[in-house]
């Protein structure tokens, strides 16, 4: 499966800092979760899917297609359809027994698969954030964690995007 790493910022960014393909040849992303990564080859097309799949899911493109903002009721939207399945193996969990616990491995790790699955896909998009102190370094984070994060209403910036295939 092939997903997206999204550059963001809060400021624009330039073309001259934008994550590239070095920035993961020793990142532990690439020994955790992806296999490879790579350029992708229309940035255009990229960010009108990024804006045609996210706006379903309480993402503002701006005009130029170059950020976005995360609208008001946007972070209940886009948990919408992972927080029942989040709760549901929660509950599950709750009910194991000492003798699931013992001896039923197969059970109780698809419930915890299931339940950080819907809390945060591993999965999925990311998000890549410089670091403030060392401009060398990046933040991945998965898209639930960076929606979680977000604030509503702020504008950000694209920078690079990245493919990835897991």
């Amino acid at each position: 499966m092939h997903n997206r790493i999204y550059q963001v910022s809060e400021l624009p960014v330039p073309t001259s800092d934008y994550i590239d393909l070095s920035d993961f040849y020793e990142h532990p992303f690439c020994n955790e979760i992806a296999d490879s990564v790579d350029n992708i080859s229309d940035r255009d097309a990229e960010l009108q899917m990024f804006h045609k799949s996210y706006s379903k899911r309480g993402i503002s493109a701006a005009e130029d297609s170059q950020s976005f903002q995360i609208a008001p009721s946007g972070k209940t939207v886009y948990f919408e359809n992972t927080y029942p399945a989040f709760v549901a193996a929660a509950a599950e969990l709750c009910k194991t027994t000492k003798k699931d616990f013992h001896y039923h491995q197969g059970k109780l790790s698809a419930l915890i698969y299931t339940l950080k699955s819907s809390f945060s896909d591993r999965f999925a998009d990311y998000i890549a954030i410089r670091d403030e102190d060392e401009f060398d370094v990046f933040r991945l984070i998965t898209m639930d964690e960076f929606m979680r994060e977000a604030e509503t209403g702020k504008t950000y910036h694209f920078g690079a995007i990245i493919d990835y295939h897991w």
